[in-house]
């Protein structure tokens, strides 16, 4: 009796255990996740950057002094964060 719980226990834990994937697939797999994350937000970043250029300059530069104008980073920055989010 008792050798035969143990061979049904044996085998029960073999079946477990092939269920479970590997360390080496969990590493893989998270690693696959990051990249084609990484990819997606870039792709989007570089949509956000090409619209950002399309609007007009008195929404992309602010006045600084009397004859100098900047592109306003914090908004760009703002902007892109924005879309970049809406559409993930």
């Amino acid at each position: 009796m008792e050798a035969s719980f143990q061979e049904v226990a044996s085998t029960q834990l073999q079946e477990f255990q092939k269920g479970l994937p590997s360390p080496e697939e969990e590493r893989l797999k998270r690693f696959n996740e990051i990249v084609g994350r990484r990819k997606i937000e870039r792709i989007l970043e570089n949509e956000a950057l090409s619209l950002w250029a399309t609007k007009p300059e008195s929404e992309r530069f602010k006045k600084v002094g009397w004859f100098h104008k900047e592109e306003d980073r914090n908004k760009k920055v703002q902007s892109i964060k924005s879309y970049i989010d809406y559409h993930f």
